[in-house]
């Protein structure tokens, strides 16, 4: 039996205004297999990180925004795998709008010789075995829409790529 949680159970409001993200890592945080985000603007100031086995289920027109809060740095994403170190399986994305909101100052790219600045990816998958990303939209990124490493039994299939404004990599 598959158990499936709503990002509004938890206290997203999807108004464009306020922080969802502890509504989000809460969700994750429960152990439901399939998190659902319905349509509305979810403002989000910290990495939201996915465990394994998490099905992440978006309405085709929620959106998913990096919102500032400071200064980005070296391992802030919009979304990644929660364990980098030993790994994850069976992540799925599928539908919404992620976007990355590279207008933002605090969002922007620092000087390539800070070894602690912010690389500008917005999706990191790193060590997952069995990930699909499927009919999304990326949006607005920095750099990098998807940076992904030592991944295995992967599917990225029906991807949108779109930027209001394309920044200097």
């Amino acid at each position: 039996m598959i158990v499936e949680k709503s990002v509004l159970e938890f206290g997203a409001k999807g108004d464009g205004c306020t922080d969802d993200y502890a509504a989000f890592a809460a969700a994750l945080a429960s152990g439901a297999d399939r998190i659902t985000i319905p349509t509305g603007i979810y403002p989000i100031t910290e990495t939201l990180k996915v465990p394994s086995d998490t099905e992440i289920v978006a309405a085709r027109d929620a959106k998913i925004v990096m919102a500032p809060k400071t200064k980005r740095r070296r391992g802030d994403f919009l979304l990644t795998n929660a364990d980098h170190e030993n790994g994850n399986q069976n992540i799925r994305i599928t539908g919404g709008i992620w976007d990355g909101n590279n207008q933002a100052p605090e969002n922007a790219k620092p000087d390539i010789y800070d070894k602690n600045g912010y690389s500008g990816a917005m999706f990191c998958f790193l060590r997952v075995t069995s990930l699909t990303v499927t009919d999304a939209v990326l949006a607005n990124t920095v750099t990098y829409y998807v940076r992904a490493a030592h991944i295995s039994d992967f599917l990225f299939e029906n991807i949108d790529l779109v930027s209001d404004k394309f920044g200097v990599n």
